[in-house]
């Protein structure tokens, strides 16, 4: 197993902090697929420890939803993604914070990645906002 880690987790709310799930790679799916992954020297050169600052970031969904809404709007831009993505107990869990790191991840043969659930799309982009 090659496991890429992360140093810390994303503040939950103002006590406490999104609990770190260990994942395996072919238990998620990114949102979209980089042609070329921008920052790629940078990120590569941050995770080469097998350590990165923060989780992945998933979106859990239906199978449903990714078939026949988020492909609508993600294929045209991003061709490879699947019809049929995996799902881990009944969802489909799309990262939606770290698609590079994802992306870099999996081309440098990591098997398991950490990352956090958030099932509120808001709150999702709220934390992707640059400080």
């Amino acid at each position: 197993m090659k496991h890429l880690r992360a140093k810390d987790s994303y503040m939950l709310d103002h006590a406490s902090k999104y609990e770190i799930k260990t994942m395996s790679m072919d238990e998620i799916q990114p949102a979209s697929i980089y042609e070329e992954i921008p920052d790629r020297d940078v990120l590569e050169a941050d995770i080469a420890s097998g350590e990165m600052d923060y989780p992945l970031m998933l979106l859990p969904m239906t199978q449903d939803y990714w078939k026949n809404i988020h492909l609508e709007y993600y294929k045209r831009g991003s061709p490879t993604l699947p019809d049929e993505a995996p799902e881990k107990d009944g969802q489909v869990l799309v990262v939606w914070k770290g698609r590079q790191r994802y992306q870099l991840a999996q081309e440098l043969g990591y098997t398991h990645i950490d990352c956090v659930i958030e099932p509120e799309l808001h709150k999702i982009v709220e934390k992707a906002k640059p400080k």
